[in-house]
């Protein structure tokens, strides 16, 4: 399995089916949950954040300046 990255630009990048790669060298989806409220799931380690009533709380609580949106595409050969 291999994942391609391709940037996209995009200022309101956390929207729910977002992929958003970090500084840190992480990949993180942005969820809408069952219950209500949006999390993160880190690709990377396969954790959650804890839910978030609005997009906007969880951009203020995750987001950075050097965040981008990627465009992952999973290739199983």
């Amino acid at each position: 399995m291999r994942i391609n990255f391709e940037n996209s630009e995009s200022k309101e990048i956390y929207k729910v089916g977002n992929i958003i790669k970090s500084t840190g060298r992480f990949l993180y989806l942005v969820v809408e949950n069952c219950e209500g409220g949006y999390s993160v799931v880190n690709l990377t380690d396969d954790t959650v954040s804890k839910s978030y009533e609005t997009l906007g709380e969880l951009a203020n609580a995750w987001g950075d300046i050097d965040d981008e949106v990627v465009n992952a595409q999973i290739v199983v050969s």
